[in-house]
């Protein structure tokens, strides 16, 4: 049996690029990890998920960009602390169809075993993500468009 507990978010920006995103999440009280190291995947990973320890952000910020241009997915695991939980962030560049943004976002959070609704714990409390999320969303000029969240036990 498989578990898959996803918040998607497609959003609107005139962010240059993902890693800005991620900066973002970084000085709104998230981490890279719980021991500081960056884990992202390298430039031509499509396919094995190898992850990789990094020391700089700058390194991945530069993967990032040259992922984000070939049309890749770009993936980084962060970590809450207030939450004493990590998540595997994914990012998906979709065609820009909105002319006054410069780019349009699919971000994943992939949630681990996940905060759950009291008296129901087979299912994710989503609202815990979502009022952490939206706020540093919005209070970024960041236009959320749409916003999935699922809970599958497979």
């Amino acid at each position: 049996m498989s578990v898959d507990r996803n918040i998607s978010i497609r959003l609107l920006t005139n962010l240059d690029n993902f890693s800005d995103i991620i900066m973002i999440l970084i000085k709104e009280g998230f981490s890279f990890s719980e021991n500081g190291k960056i884990v992202s995947l390298s430039e031509d990973d499509t396919d094995d998920f190898n992850y990789m320890e990094f020391d700089s952000f700058s390194d991945v910020t530069e993967i990032f960009y040259n992922r984000e241009k070939k049309g890749y997915i770009n993936y980084i695991v962060i970590w809450d602390n207030n939450l004493n939980e990590s998540f595997l962030v994914s990012c998906t560049t979709l065609e820009k169809i909105y002319g006054r943004y410069k780019n349009h976002y699919e971000v994943n959070f992939n949630i681990g075993h996940g905060i759950r609704i009291k008296g129901a714990d087979r299912f994710t409390d989503f609202g815990i993500y979502l009022n952490k999320l939206i706020p540093i969303f919005v209070k970024n000029t960041i236009c959320i468009c749409e916003i999935n969240c699922s809970d599958c036990d497979c």
